[in-house]
């Protein structure tokens, strides 16, 4: 700090001397991490003092520091076993980014090797904790989710556990929008494709009722991103009939007031669509069949609250009317625009 480099190089030399002695007796792979860290430290000085040989001399041992215990571990259970000695430095300061990144090498290597469903469990874990040390933008943030990606679909075949087949199915979702976002539309209809797919699996262990709501999801979803491909709705109309076709199927069969919901959602969605396409008659089409239902329900007297619970797990929430009185401002909006004011004032 008061600008004296080589007694500070001086100091450091000598306590890099007696961390090796300590190191080499302690051979931990915590204890070589911090020894490469130091090593690390003394390049960084070397390398402001244009002391380019030293600071060279100073990289090659840090990284060999580092290498040292995975030079050790010359069975697959201890690579495990020193994988997760480097997972468990993740909160150890300066080191921890570099333990990680060693860990996921790790994991990745054994993944290569064995195919073992635990390394590959280990490897998604290892992947999960990766942006506690990284900040991305969307394209890097997108690759890392492509190689979760594959290690889900390896471990769907490996398995066929249900559990995983929702996470795969989720990560579909998650790409897909990622893509939509940089108006990547090819790749972003393929993965809802492939969502679609695995959702209709016959083997997957879901309830019916589950599944058919998903399957709702994923038609709107592909819907929707057609929309804005196509900027055309006409094209996206088959995907949205699926949805309305299943989710009335849903609340004919059990007539509660989820499924009920979920119909008004369903329909409410789809006309906000057309209203964005300026079709404001089909856009009142479909308010009204909203509308129909929210007011039965509130005649029935089902708690505001409930409704609403459901919509916040059905479609688009955001795009959605909780309550008669937001449906009536649409339908509102929409019979002005179409030039009937009798209605709109009775709206």
């Amino acid at each position: 700090k008061c600008g004296d480099s080589d007694d500070a190089k001086l100091y450091l030399e000598k306590g890099l001397n007696i961390r090796e002695m300590l190191t080499k007796e302690a051979d931990s792979v915590e204890a070589w991490m911090d020894l490469s860290y130091s090593y690390g430290q003394l390049e960084a000085l070397c390398r402001s003092c244009g002391d380019l040989n030293c600071a060279q001399r100073s990289m090659e041992k840090a990284l060999s520091a580092a290498e040292m215990p995975i030079r050790k571990a010359d069975t697959i259970e201890k690579r495990r076993t020193l994988a997760s000695e480097f997972e468990k430095m993740k909160y150890k300061g300066d080191v921890s980014k570099q333990a990680y990144e060693k860990a996921v090498s790790i994991r990745e290597a054994l993944v290569q090797e064995t195919g073992a469903t635990e390394d590959m469990r280990a490897l998604l874990a290892c992947y999960g904790e990766k942006k506690a040390f990284f900040t991305w933008n969307g394209l890097e943030d997108r690759a890392h989710a492509e190689k979760e990606l594959a290690i889900l679909e390896m471990l769907v075949q490996e398995t066929g556990d249900e559990e995983d087949y929702g996470k795969l199915s989720e990560y579909y979702l998650r790409l897909s929008k990622m893509c939509n976002k940089s108006h990547d539309y090819a790749h972003a209809r393929e993965y809802l494709q492939k969502k679609l797919t695995l959702d209709r699996l016959p083997n997957r262990e879901i309830g019916d009722v589950i599944r058919q709501k998903i399957i709702a999801d994923d038609y709107f979803n592909i819907g929707e991103l057609v929309c804005d491909d196509q900027n055309d709705i006409n094209a996206a109309q088959k995907y949205f009939d699926q949805t309305i076709a299943i989710t009335e199927e849903m609340a004919q069969e059990t007539n509660d007031a989820e499924h009920r919901v979920a119909l008004a959602s369903c329909y409410l969605s789809v006309g906000r669509k057309y209203k964005v396409f300026g079709l404001y008659d089909d856009a009142k089409r479909y308010y009204e069949k909203a509308l129909a239902i929210q007011e039965a329900l509130e005649q029935e007297k089902v708690p505001v609250k409930e409704i609403f619970d459901v919509f916040m797990r059905t479609y688009n929430p955001d795009q959605c009317y909780t309550v008669p009185s937001e449906t009536y401002t649409a339908l509102s909006f929409v019979c002005r625009r179409i030039g009937d004011l009798a209605s709109a004032r009775m709206y």
